[in-house]
Order: structure tokens, then sequence, then C-alpha cells
């Protein structure tokens, strides 16, 4: 494996940390966000550890949502026992979506991709009006990692 490409891949998705987006649901391992759609790719380590291995960009737009579930802000969580980025309903504080690595410190981590949905939210969300999408909002970030947010990082992890 590759480490550079992971190393990218890791420091590309912090680059979201803290912004504000539009949540369109999950489909499997994957998650869209504003016009962008990630998978999160587990790491099976040696078959009795797993990780989240990265996260990145892809161009399989799946079947999701075509309003929005909620907007949300993405934070990082490095609290407790877990290494987890969470996606927030910035309206209801509803935890939407957590990626991560459960039980870190421990001999067995585990690679964390759950989704939870709202049972409480009976209608989808209004997209505000003059809502700029997350690729015209921060070309900053695009520039910091251009492979990522193009979807040209090629990463595969094999199992045991």
């Amino acid at each position: 494996m590759n480490y550079d490409i992971i190393e990218i891949a890791t420091k590309a998705f912090k680059l979201l940390e803290d912004k504000e987006f539009y949540f369109y649901g999950v489909i499997n391992n994957k998650f869209k966000i504003d016009d962008l759609v990630f998978e999160a790719l587990e790491d099976p380590n040696d078959g009795y550890r797993s990780s989240l291995g990265a996260v990145v960009v892809t161009d399989d737009n799946g079947n999701y949502h075509k309003r929005p579930l909620a907007k949300v802000k993405m934070i990082y969580d490095d609290s407790g026992e877990d290494l987890l980025h969470k996606l927030i309903d910035v309206d209801t504080n509803h935890l939407w979506l957590t990626i991560g690595t459960g039980e870190f410190g421990d001999y067995y981590p585990y690679f964390m991709f759950r989704f939870n949905p709202d049972t409480t939210q009976h209608d989808y969300v209004e997209v505000e009006k003059g809502y700029i999408p997350f690729l015209e909002r921060y070309p900053e970030l695009v520039l910091k990692a251009p492979e990522w947010f193009n979807g040209e990082l090629d990463i595969k992890f094999e199992g045991y």
C-alpha cells in the first residue's frame, strides 16, 4: 500500500472539518454531501482488527435523495476511545453519520460507518436561496488536494 496516498486522502478529508454541507444520504459505505460523493474504505488490517483506512471522493453518484435530508456540520471527535468524523445536523443536533475507528487504542480496534436516520423528521430540508455548493465555496481547499477532490486517488486495502 502506498502510504503517501493514504496520507493525502487523510489530510484532504480533514479539510472538511467544521464546514457545513447539505447531506443527501448513504449507500453502503458511501455518502453524499453537497455535490460530492465520498466512500469510506475499511482497512481490514489482520482479519481480527480493522480501522478506517481512508475516505476518498468517488464519481459514483448512486441513487441518493434528490433533496437534502439535513444541513450538517462535519466534526472530528477524538475525545474518547474512538477516532470519529461525525455529520451533525446544524438545526437539531442529530448525529446522522459516524465514520472512523472504534476502540482505537484497544487490542481490537474496528472500522465504524454508522448511518443514523432521524426518525422524528418528516420532510426534506430546503436548500437556502443562493446556496453555493462546496467546490465553489472553498476553491482554496480544492487547490490543497486536487487529486483527492478530483477522485484521482486509487486506494485499495487488501484483506489479511
